[in-house]
Parts: structure tokens; sequence; C-alpha cells
């Protein structure tokens, strides 16, 4: 029989055990998934902050991943231009040896021709389905040479050839900072050497259309300065998406630290309480039972 006088402190003792069963519990689960809590009412006090840095968490990793393709984007339209730089220097020598008589100077229409056709499909160039020089018309060719007409001496900036639009292709770094990086195929560059290639395929040979190679000739100097700018804005625009890209990366370490703090729990400190509070439970178990065994009898 129980004696009157233990009932309120076995009471007492009964609600501290569950009390430190519950903390038992707690600190098992914490051990085991080495994290405070598997929900967010387990961090209440801090779930607007953990919220909120998981939402910017996974806008940083979107802001990486679209980081990335961009990048590869202006690397491979930079190796584009690149290429078309190399014509256009090469296109020099030719039209030089046209305008001077040595070589064989028939070849030139035969080089113009293939040049245009080269530089056509380099600037039809595409990145995953992607074409890369035709600005937001990224899903046809930038480059229809069918709608390009002969040029003749003098002539004037021609764009027929082109299909694209004039939007330049940008990339969101984060809220704040929007980079460009964007070539489209009719800029001055481009157009001018393609005029050049134009004219040479379709001047006279015999005799020859000096006045036609001269033009050309100038405007392949005057292309290959243009093209040499479009080389170093798109090298800026890989630096800039370069740098967004690591800043966004610190930002993802920084906020996965703060994340790993407010969700997981020292294992070393956890296990320490586990014990302690093991220990309480184990003592308050011990004197429940004592209580228990307990009867008026003994003390007659």
């Amino acid at each position: 029989m129980e004696r009157v006088a233990s009932f309120s402190h076995q009471r007492q003792l009964i609600a501290q055990a569950m009390s430190v069963q519950t903390k038992v519990a707690t600190a098992q689960v914490e051990v085991a998934s080495g994290q405070k809590a598997t929900d967010y009412k387990g961090v209440a006090s801090n779930t607007r902050l953990l919220v909120t840095l998981e939402g910017e968490l996974e806008r940083a990793e979107r802001y990486i991943d679209n980081g990335n393709v961009v990048s590869a984007r202006i690397e491979t339209s930079y190796d584009a231009v690149s290429q078309i730089v190399n014509i256009a220097t090469d296109a020099r020598v030719w039209l030089s040896e046209g305008l001077s008589g040595t070589g064989n100077v028939a070849t030139f229409n035969q080089q113009g021709q293939s040049a245009l056709e080269e530089i056509a499909s380099l600037l039809n160039t595409q990145q995953d389905g992607r074409y890369l020089f035709g600005g937001d018309q990224t899903d046809q060719p930038p480059i229809d040479l069918s709608t390009y007409p002969p040029a003749t001496t003098p002539s004037t900036a021609d764009v027929s050839y082109y299909q694209g639009d004039g939007e330049i292709a940008s990339y969101q770094a984060s809220p704040d900072l929007r980079i460009d990086y964007g070539v489209t195929a009719d800029s001055a560059g481009f157009e001018k050497l393609m005029r050049a290639m134009n004219l040479a395929a379709n001047a006279s040979s015999d005799p020859v259309d000096t006045a036609a190679l001269e033009e050309a000739y100038d405007l392949t100097t005057e292309a290959l300065d243009d093209l040499l700018v479009e080389q170093t804005n798109l090298s800026l625009a890989a630096d800039k998406v370069e740098r967004a890209i690591d800043t966004n990366l610190d930002y993802q370490l920084y906020s996965q630290a703060l994340i790993e703090d407010l969700k997981n729990v020292d294992i070393a400190e956890a296990s320490a309480k586990l014990s302690s509070y093991e220990a309480q439970l184990e003592a308050s178990y011990s004197v429940l039972n004592i209580l228990n065994r307990m009867s008026l009898v003994d003390y007659l």
C-alpha cells in the first residue's frame, strides 16, 4: 500500500522521469541522425531564418548552373569568332595577291565564295541545340546565304543574310546583376567581312576588277578591327560570368554552413547529453521503484 505522505513526492518523480524520458528520446534522435530535428517544428525559433537560407541557397545553385551554361556558350562563341578572325587574316593575304597580280589571281572568286560559306557556317554555330549568333532567335540558323544577293562595287552595308533579331543574350547572375554576353551575326565586323567576301566571290577575274578587290581588302581590314573588339567583349563577359559564379559558390558555401549549424548537432555534445539524461532517468526509475515497494506496514 502506498504511503499517503509519499504520494505527492511520487507524482513529482513521475513527471520528472517523463520529462527526462522525452529528453532522452530527443537526444537519441540527434545522435542517430546528426540533426536537431527531422522537421521545422524542431527548430521553431529559427524556422524563418532556415526557410530564407534554404530558398537563397536554391537560388544561388540556379545561378551557378545557369552561369556554367552561359560560360560554355561564351567559350564556343569566342572560338567561332577566333576562326572567323583567322579567315579574315588569310583573306587579306590572297586579296593582296589578287591586287598585285602575284600568284594565281583567278582563284580569288573561289576563295571568296569558300570563305563566305565558312563564315556563314561558323555564324550558324549551335550549343546544345541553341544558335548562338541570332539574338533571341535561337531555334533557327541566323545565316541564310540564299537571301544574300551578289555584291558589286561600290557596295553598301547589307545584312539581308541575317535571319535573327537585335536582342543581346544576357545572364542573370544575381537579383541585382545582369551580364550581357551575346553577339549577333549582323554586327559591323561580320557584315563587313561577309560583304568583302561577297565582293571577292563575284568580282571579275579577267580583267581583274581591282576596284572590287580594293574595297574587299579595305572592308576586311576594318572587319578585323571590329572582330577583335567582339573577341575582347566576349573575353570580358566570360570574366564577369566567372566572377559571378565564384561569388555564388562562396555564398552557397556560406549558406550551407549556416543551415548545417541551425539543423545539425555536435555529435560529441549530443552523446554526452544523452548519457547524462539516461543516468538521470535511471536514477528516477530507481527512486520510483523504492517508493512503489513502500507500504504503511513497514512503519507500524
